[in-house]
């Protein structure tokens, strides 16, 4: 069982105390005659101190209405509206350079303009073209998002959920990157993203953000990645659609000054292969068009573990209040009334 407003039980006891305390507690009276030993016993006595008892209970039952017994049916899972989206954020060295172009000249990392819209498109709000993202949490439904990051291999930071507060913290303290995170592996993190992705039933889609190429790989051939094109290929097994944004400055170059036409061929071969899109994204206006185009993707019906169906004891404990007070009233108003 679980309560919806707990503290209202504390409240309500320390109350209750008070006022018995005032009623019960002995105080300073005056010594009189009393013609109590004249007095025959009768049932009426012990029916007068039950009905004393009452208005105490009623107000018991008033307390735990307002605090609200909840118990939550274990066997029923509800339908809700959302996406079951996992990102997959590349937080190799290369996000680190701080040549990313975000507003009125102004530079920042890569990784930190993707952090940036990221929190927009979770939590909604206007970026610093004015553009509106309207969240993933709204009226039709609640998206699970889950985050990976990835290097030379990815590391689930959190597995799709619907705690939207939790997420944002920890993409705001992702770790940095250290001198191994050199490479980056496209290939495994769409798996990985992949295997998060698909354990719950709706739509399932994969945000990829990255700058750079797939060119991580391992001498020995029993421990070799993926390669994007395979991990694709999974993903549209599965019918999990991977949205590519490619971060990487208009005038970047991959590791060696070449140029990033390999690198934008392998984002966009992925997509296609899945069915979901490429987006060029060198500035903070472009990742922002990008990421509020996919703040358009439409909820999808899916059924939801974490909603639990709650039945509320709030009622029950209403009408017997008000039957409680009701024949309090009626008994002090009619056969057991007293006078001073």
């Amino acid at each position: 069982m679980v309560w919806s407003h707990p503290w209202i039980l504390l409240i309500g006891t320390a109350l209750l105390a008070t006022a018995f305390l005032r009623k019960y507690l002995p105080s300073s009276s005056l010594r009189y005659s009393s013609l109590v030993l004249l007095k025959h016993s009768d049932n009426k006595k012990i029916v007068r101190q039950m009905i004393a008892i009452l208005p105490l209970l009623g107000c018991i039952c008033l307390i735990i209405a307002v605090a609200e017994p909840k118990m939550p049916d274990l066997k029923t899972r509800v339908t809700a509206e959302g996406l079951n989206i996992v990102v997959l954020f590349d937080n190799s060295s290369s996000m680190e350079e701080p040549d990313f172009a975000w507003k009125d000249q102004e530079k920042i990392s890569r990784k930190e303009a993707a952090k940036r819209v990221l929190m927009l498109f979770i939590t909604g709000g206007s970026d610093n073209s004015a553009k509106q993202f309207s969240g993933r949490s709204t009226e039709r439904g609640t998206d699970r998002i889950g985050l990976i990051t990835f290097s030379n291999w990815p590391q689930t930071i959190c597995p799709p959920t619907a705690n939207h507060q939790t997420l944002r913290k920890l993409l705001e303290n992702l770790p940095d990157a250290d001198a191994r995170d050199t490479a980056t592996n496209i290939g495994d993190s769409v798996a990985e993203g992949v295997q998060r992705v698909t354990t719950s039933s709706g739509e399932k889609i994969l945000i990829l953000i990255s700058d750079g190429e797939h060119n991580f790989d391992l001498a020995d051939s029993g421990r070799k990645p993926l390669l994007p094109r395979q991990a694709a290929t999974i993903a549209s097994h599965y019918g999990v659609k991977v949205y590519c944004i490619d971060t990487a400055p208009i005038d970047s170059t991959v590791e060696g000054g070449n140029d990033r036409t390999s690198a934008r061929e392998i984002l966009q071969e992925t997509a296609a292969l899945t069915g979901g899109s490429y987006f060029r994204a060198g500035n903070g206006t472009e990742l922002s068009s990008a990421m509020q185009e996919l703040d358009q993707l439409e909820k999808q019906p899916y059924k939801a573990p974490v909603y639990r169906k709650y039945h509320s004891y709030r009622p029950i404990c209403l009408y017997s209040a008000l039957i409680i007070f009701l024949g309090w009233l009626v008994s002090i108003c009619t056969r057991y009334r007293t006078f001073p």
